[in-house]
């Protein structure tokens, strides 16, 4: 999950720094600062698991 993770941290960072002119520095804070933590997407995967877990038995 940390690969993909960064992987579209990456096409942010390099799509802020094409489109809007940034340096690499302050693409890559952009990009960290739109996307949030880590912790935010784990969350989301363990809730997401949860629910098909108990929609599954049904």
């Amino acid at each position: 999950m940390e690969e993909e993770f960064r992987f579209h941290l990456e096409l942010e960072a390099e799509r802020l720094a094409r489109e809007e002119g940034l340096g690499s520095e302050e693409a890559w804070r952009r990009a960290r600062v739109a996307f949030g933590g880590q912790d935010r997407y784990r969350e989301e995967m363990r809730e997401g698991r949860g629910l098909a877990w108990l929609s599954g038995r049904r």
